[in-house]
């Protein structure tokens, strides 16, 4: 007998740029930084280096971490940049230095108080708590500045007219009057999230974080401008001779506009009402014609590309094509390296056939985001009799967030036998054995049968 040593038939394959390689993907546990499970997967193939000779080993194909490091830097220069900013308005409107610098306490610390109730509670920042946090942004800013105005211009009207009240008092007295506003305003917006909280599955996983993190710091923000801020103003303006600057030259021009435009529009309010509704109505003509999206458009520098041909195809042909494609796609300036995985590795969790495969494709941050893009775009729409297309992994989660399965959890079932496949599935859809009630297992634990062979 002839006697051939060989392996079992192929049921996937790995095409590294534009030849044959592997490819290990690393997954991380949801709870996970992935900052620092790269940084530990990159020491451990260094470690490995020395052992594996004349093997090139290429990490920063899809890099999560990069997109990371590229966030927080830039929303680093964002933040540093708006805080410039807002230190130069209320510099210029209020006057006075000591309240730009109350206001650029106040709104950080606001933040850093959700953020240490969000750590208290076990949450790892991530997209979605970053979302909530940008969204209260606006809201925070807004309780810090009506605050400190308010004590501001009180504090001026009783020294000039000499009061005899201490300045605590005064602080406090501006204080309260903003308080109810504040406090209800927070409440409401508050309200306006909880039917997020309400959601189940997968959509209600996906979106309750944001409503967290954007509920905490608005009430972190709240407590802040009832606390903090008094006290802060308490210490900047206790001596008398601090608000003895003159209106801001800015603010008289202002005033004179604003009650010139003002007047008018309260003799006859029926032209404010006339604009308003023309307003109103053009906008609800507009909103079918204005492009929409739930979530920005976040600009990963690693795009993933769906590459699935006709039922049939061989690994031989697939490999081809792909390598095909990682050929012209190298080309491109600004793409760095292109990993690709067709079909399924051995006990691998997708369940694909060998003509399906996901294109990984690495730009460089240096090069121009839309022009990138367009040119992979044109360069995979060249492949015409299969279906492709190119998105981001972050694109691809939320996708399947919003349109994939509502129930928390996903059973699949697979095999070669169809009817077997129906029975199963009909089994494990009206009585899952991992879901019943704790008090059903103690009363019968014997009835629970066992999956064998699914």
């Amino acid at each position: 007998a002839d006697l051939v040593r060989d392996h079992q038939p192929l049921l996937g394959d790995g095409v590294i740029n534009d030849g044959p390689g592997l490819m290990l993907i690393v997954e991380k546990l949801p709870w996970a930084n992935t900052l620092d499970v790269t940084h530990g997967v990159e020491e451990a193939l260094a470690e490995l280096a020395p052992g594996l000779p004349g093997f090139a080993i290429d990490a920063e194909i899809f890099r999560p971490a990069t997109f990371v490091e590229e966030s927080i830097s830039n929303l680093s220069k964002a933040i540093f940049l708006g805080a410039m900013l807002m230190i130069l308005m209320l510099s210029l409107f209020l006057y006075e230095w000591r309240t730009a610098v109350i206001s650029v306490v106040a709104i950080p610390l606001s933040l850093i108080t959700a953020g240490l109730v969000l750590h208290l509670r076990g949450a790892t920042v991530n997209t979605m708590i970053l979302a909530g946090m940008v969204i209260a942004l606006g809201d925070i800013v807004d309780d810090a500045i009506i605050d400190i105005e308010n004590v501001v211009r009180r504090l001026r009207q009783h020294r000039k007219v000499g009061g005899s009240r201490s300045t605590a008092r005064v602080i406090l007295d501006a204080s309260l009057e903003v308080r109810s506003a504040i406090v209800y305003a927070t409440l409401l917006e508050i309200v306006a999230i909880v039917p997020i909280f309400a959601l189940t599955g997968l959509s209600g996983a996906f979106f309750r974080p944001l409503a967290a993190s954007y509920a905490l710091a608005l009430l972190a923000s709240m407590v802040v401008a009832l606390t903090v801020t008094p006290a802060l103003s308490l210490i900047f303006f206790r001596n008398p001779r601090s608000l003895q600057h003159r209106e801001s030259p800015l603010v008289p021009p202002l005033k004179r506009v604003y009650t010139r435009v003002l007047e008018p529009i309260v003799n006859r309010p029926i032209g404010a009402y006339t604009a308003v509704a023309a307003t109103t109505i053009a906008g609800i003509v507009l909103v079918p014609l204005l492009g929409q999206s739930l979530l920005p458009d976040f600009k990963e520098r690693d795009f993933l590309m769906h590459w699935l041909t006709r039922p049939g195809t061989g690994q031989v042909e697939m490999v081809r094509i792909t390598e095909e494609v990682n050929r012209e796609l190298l080309t491109i300036p600004g793409v760095r390296n292109a990993g690709s995985h067709i079909g399924q590795a051995l006990l691998m969790d997708e369940v694909v056939g060998i003509d399906f495969g996901e294109n990984w494709v690495s730009v460089d941050p240096s090069v121009d985001y839309d022009e990138t893009l367009a040119a992979i775009q044109e360069t995979v729409d060249g492949y015409p009799g299969l279906y492709r297309d190119v998105q981001t992994y972050l694109k691809e989660r939320i996708r399947e967030v919003l349109t994939g399965s509502s129930e928390p959890i996903t059973v699949r079932v697979f095999g070669s036998d169809l009817q077997m496949l129906r029975k199963q599935a009909d089994i494990a859809r009206r009585r899952p054995p991992c879901l019943r009630s704790a008090h059903r297992r103690r009363r019968s634990r014997r009835s629970i049968p066992r999956w064998k062979g699914i």
